[in-house]
């Protein structure tokens, strides 16, 4: 049974600050080319980087509106005028590196599938998973931002970023701890003995040296904490 489990907000704000990272390196351009004299640019005409050529072109045709520097070696001509491209040049690598990235998600329960590829070298129960994983699909920056003018809009799919029950036993289960956990309360069993036999299902996990500190349970018993990776795992 298809349920929500849950949505990573913060997972997707994450992905969604390095997509707008793109944009601001295109803000970032506009403004060096302004420093370097060049002017009436919008984020949308660099949108595919070249901010080198746009620099040169401009001030290609600067040198020859004037009788005096016409003639001159180009170089001489930045030189005369204090301009060079170099800042130009790091944002533009940086930017063509940023927007050529691939992004690959699984169609379905990205994140699970995601974890049994990291880990299934470990557990090896995870190996199965993947043999019956839905199709990865490749993204590119483009696929979620759009420019206009100086604007921007990015637009990532809440679904890559949220997960869903494949079966009644893994919310059964889940609600059988919930349960377990509200009568172990009520009958003022000891945290300890409460988390033992469902700690598998939580997302807990005590590191000291570490510096890790994830409770699955709260210590008041208030607030259940799923591992949705391990409860995926119920077949």
């Amino acid at each position: 049974m298809k349920q929500l489990l849950f949505y990573d907000r913060q997972k997707q704000a994450n992905f969604e600050e390095g997509i707008r990272s793109a944009f601001n390196l295109l803000k970032d351009s506009i403004t060096e080319l302004k420093n370097q004299g060049v002017a009436g640019y919008t984020c949308e005409d660099l949108k595919d980087g070249e901010f080198v050529q746009t620099f040169n072109n401009f001030h290609k045709k600067q040198q020859l509106k004037s009788s005096v520097t016409k003639n001159m070696l180009f170089d001489k001509f930045l030189e005369l005028y204090g301009y060079n491209s170099e800042l130009l040049a790091k944002l533009e690598n940086t930017y063509k590196s940023r927007i050529k990235s691939e992004y690959f998600f699984y169609s379905f329960n990205h994140q699970f599938y995601d974890y049994c590829e990291t880990m299934y070298g470990y557990h090896s129960n995870l190996k199965s998973f993947l043999n019956n994983a839905p199709k990865k699909k490749s993204y590119k920056v483009f696929n979620f931002l759009t420019i206009k003018g100086n604007n921007c809009q990015i637009s990532v799919p809440k679904e890559l970023f949220t997960l869903y029950s494949t079966n009644d036993k893994q919310l059964k289960i889940m609600e059988n701890v919930k349960s377990y956990v509200q009568l172990s309360k009520e009958l003022n069993i000891e945290y300890k003995d409460v988390l033992k036999p469902i700690e598998k299902y939580l997302d807990h996990k005590i590191s000291n040296w570490a510096g890790v500190n994830r409770l699955g349970l709260s210590q008041d018993l208030n607030e259940v904490n799923f591992d949705y990776n391990k409860i995926l795992t119920i077949q």
